[in-house]
């Protein structure tokens, strides 16, 4: 997670994640909204001279809790911005802003679900002191907050749980269809790839189950994302850790499998169905609202080794021809959401509450 900061005419100020931030700060930029950013790190723009205007960087927060880093980070933040009239954050990290100006109009980042439903989920220790002082600040940071951006249904029917839904807004996220682009398989290897950096609440160890329960022949399984110290041993036809090109590790496979405990929208699917490939996610993925069960992907129970072995079978015993008409189908589905009409709907939504 990148941790961010801006302000500007608006005095928009909070923190944010790396690309994904970028994409609300570019437009709030390009509409004369936006005067300064500050960070600890940040991915530039595709016109990095943006930043030169409004880049000033707070050195890095190294700690082994990072929670603790946030709320460095964030208290910081707090005493260094000027009097915003809209605050933005990222949840967890603007706690400290918004209790010093409870003025502002206040509005936090949800990328996942609420962190109450999100612990429940996942098997979080909700006892342990740091995971408790989180929570409780997580859930101070919800409900003084004005409105809450979400990118899924998924996150949003979290919030309604708790009463959270009349302050929240979708806005789905969108892709780079430019970038992650169709192409040729190399070979005719079987091949499935999972990519998520958070092992276990991305539904890896699952994965990593019913692969081995499959044995299949001429077929490989490629781990993106995570260490192999984090997965462990694993057999030989699975291959850990970080690829040089995530674009042509995706063209070169066959399906994607992302089978979440929790995922507020992992852009990792929406890649994958950019580069034709047809995918198996979980009920409990948020980037479900863009796959159409059984016609580029299948959409399974959450948590079930069983039903990741039946779809990944199923895929395996169909012909390539079959899978590239899926795959199809998903790129065109996902050509729909260009990063641009993620931009779109958010400059829209922050103008009408300037």
């Amino acid at each position: 997670m990148k941790r961010i900061t801006y302000t500007g005419k608006m005095n928009i100020g909070g923190s944010g994640i790396g690309s994904t931030a970028m994409h609300q700060i570019k437009p709030l930029y390009m509409n004369k909204m936006l005067g300064k950013i500050y960070a600890s790190d940040l991915q530039p723009p595709p016109d990095a001279s943006l930043l030169h205007l409004f880049f000033n960087k707070i050195p890095e927060i190294e700690h082994p809790i990072y929670f603790v880093g946030d709320v460095i980070f964030d208290t910081i933040v707090s005493l260094q911005m000027e009097k915003p009239s809209i605050l933005q954050t990222w949840l967890n990290h603007g706690y400290a802003q918004m209790l010093k100006y409870p003025d502002a109009i206040k509005i936090v980042n949800l990328f996942s679900a609420h962190p109450d439903i999100q612990a429940e989920l996942v098997g979080i220790d909700t006892q342990n002191p740091v995971t408790k002082l989180s929570l409780e600040r997580q859930r101070a940071e919800l409900e003084m907050a004005d409105w809450i951006l979400v990118p899924s249904k998924l996150v949003f029917d979290s919030l309604k749980e708790k009463g959270l839904d009349k302050k929240s807004i979708i806005i789905p996220f969108g892709i780079n269809i430019e970038k992650f682009v169709p192409s040729k398989k190399k070979d005719n290897v079987f091949r499935v790839i999972f990519v998520g950096s958070s092992w276990e609440r991305k539904g890896g160890p699952l994965l990593l189950e019913a692969w081995e329960k499959l044995n299949l022949k001429n077929a490989e399984l490629i781990i993106c994302g995570v260490s192999e110290e984090i997965v462990g041993e694993v057999e030989e036809n699975v291959k850990v850790g970080w690829v040089p090109d995530l674009v042509s590790t995706l063209q070169n496979s066959s399906i994607f499998c992302l089978p979440s405990l929790e995922d507020g929208c992992g852009l990792a699917v929406l890649e994958a169905m950019a580069c034709n490939l047809p995918v198996i996610i979980s009920e409990s993925t948020g980037a479900k609202q863009y796959v159409t069960e059984g016609e580029d992907g299948f959409i399974i129970k959450a948590n079930d080794v069983d039903a990741i072995c039946e779809k990944i079978q199923y895929c395996y015993d169909r012909k390539a021809n079959d899978l590239q008409k899926m795959g199809d189908k998903a790129r065109k589905s996902i050509e729909e959401w260009p990063w641009e009409r993620y931009e779109t709907m958010y400059i829209n939504f922050m103008a009408g509450i300037e």
